[in-house]
């Protein structure tokens, strides 16, 4: 039994609809089903993300996050600056690098004020290998969207801006 078929016999012993609740919405139970449900989709984008990015990238969804992470800053960052940018441990950062730099994807040097300082930057062929990696994105969220009418999609997006709201409020709230 693959990973995949694993995961699905997992998420289906698991489900819950509103069907085995019975008649009793409280919001304790909606809230089990929301959490089930929004788990569920994350797990699912993971898996398939990951599954295409080992088929067409050749990459692990870390390497993905250092790269997506200096596609976002305009010139260089230091090692430790990402580290803490991505809650990384560095030993483990220093192993994402590693194999980012010897495919070519990053560069790795020194700052001249201060040797200790280790910086990174995408190379030609890592902006191109991101740029790549953020289209396939979009265009498989589009083809996930394409399937729903607009109205719903409307109503997903006011809900999921609801979501991150309450999210960032707690957030800040444990700060």
């Amino acid at each position: 039994m693959n990973i995949l078929e694993k995961f699905n016999e997992k998420a289906d012993k698991e489900k819950l609809s509103p069907e085995a609740i019975t008649g009793n919405n409280t919001t304790e139970n909606l809230a089990e089903i929301v959490a089930n449900k929004m788990e569920t989709v994350s797990e699912h984008i993971a898996m398939l993300t990951h599954k295409l990015l080992a088929k067409f990238f050749n990459l692990t969804l870390n390497q993905i996050g250092v790269l997506s992470y200096l596609r976002r800053i305009p010139s260089s960052i230091s090692m430790g600056e990402l580290s803490k940018a991505m809650k990384i441990k560095m030993s483990n950062l220093t192993f994402i690098t590693d194999s980012l730099v010897k495919e070519g994807l990053i560069k790795r040097y020194r700052e001249e004020e201060d040797r200790r300082v280790v910086r990174l930057n995408l190379t030609p062929k890592g902006k191109q290998i991101i740029n790549h990696f953020w289209n396939w994105r979009m265009n498989l969220w589009q083809s996930i969207v394409s399937e729903f009418d607009k109205e719903l999609i409307d109503k997903m997006i006011e809900i999921l801006d609801k979501i991150i709201k309450v999210l960032k409020r707690r957030l800040e709230e444990t700060q």
